[in-house]
C-alpha cells in the first residue's frame, strides 16, 4: 500500500492507473511471506518442518496463550506492551505453528539464500533455526507429469542461481556440476 500526494500525476504508473485498476481483487494464496506463497503457488500446501520440536527450529514454534481474554492467541514476550498504542507488540518467535507448519518466512534448504553453509556448496545452513528441511509434498508439476501432461515453468533468476552454485562448488574444491540438481529453491 502507498499514499501519493498531488505530485502522483507525474508518476508513469499514474497514467496507467487512470485507465486501469491496479491489483484490484488481488489475493495471495496464504497470509505470509514469499516462500510460503511460493509453496502455495506450486503445491497449494504450506511448508512443513517434521520433528521441529527436536531440531534447530524448536525455539521458533508458536507458543499459544490459552488464557488470553479474546481466545487462544500467540503468547507475547515479557518485553511486549499490552497494547500496540503503547509500543510494539512482540510475540514469542513464531515461524512455525504448534503442529510444525511454516507459516512465516523461513529459508529454503538450497541456494539461492542469504545464509549459505560454507562446508556444503549450494546448500543453506541446515543448523540454522530459520532453515526449513527439503520439502517433499506433491507439486502441481508432479500431478501433471503423473497424468502425462507436458508442462514447463518459466521464471527468472536461474542463471544467477547456477552461477552462484558453480562458484561455491569451485571454491570448495569440487568440480563444476553443469546441472540444476540442488540449485532449485524448492527441490528435495
Amino acid at each position: 500500500m502507498g499514499y501519493y500526494s498531488d505530485n502522483a500525476a507525474n508518476l508513469r504508473l499514474w497514467q496507467i492507473a487512470r485507465e486501469f485498476t491496479l491489483c484490484d481483487n488481488f489475493f495471495m494464496g496464504a497470509f505470509g511471506g514469499s516462500f510460503l506463497n511460493h509453496q502455495y503457488l506450486i503445491a497449494a500446501h504450506p511448508p512443513y518442518y517434521p520433528n521441529a520440536d527436536k531440531g534447530p527450529a524448536k525455539g521458533r514454534i508458536t507458543v499459544l496463550d490459552e488464557d488470553h481474554p479474546h481466545g487462544i492467541c500467540p503468547r507475547r514476550t515479557a518485553q511486549s506492551r499490552a497494547s500496540a498504542m503503547d509500543g510494539p507488540v512482540r510475540f514469542v518467535p513464531n515461524s512455525l505453528t504448534p503442529d510444525f507448519y511454516a507459516v512465516n518466512t523461513m529459508l529454503p534448504p538450497y541456494a539461492p539464500s542469504y545464509h549459505l553453509d560454507a562446508s556444503r556448496p549450494g546448500y543453506t545452513d541446515w543448523s540454522s533455526a530459520r532453515t526449513l528441511p527439503p520439502q517433499r509434498h506433491v507439486t502441481i508439476g508432479d500431478m501433471l507429469a503423473a497424468r502425462g501432461v507436458g508442462w514447463a515453468w518459466y521464471a527468472g533468476g536461474w542463471n544467477a542461481a547456477l552461477v552462484e552454485r558453480e562458484r561455491a562448488m569451485i571454491a570448495a574444491g569440487g568440480p563444476p556440476s553443469g546441472d540444476l540438481t540442488g540449485a532449485l529453491a524448492f527441490g528435495g
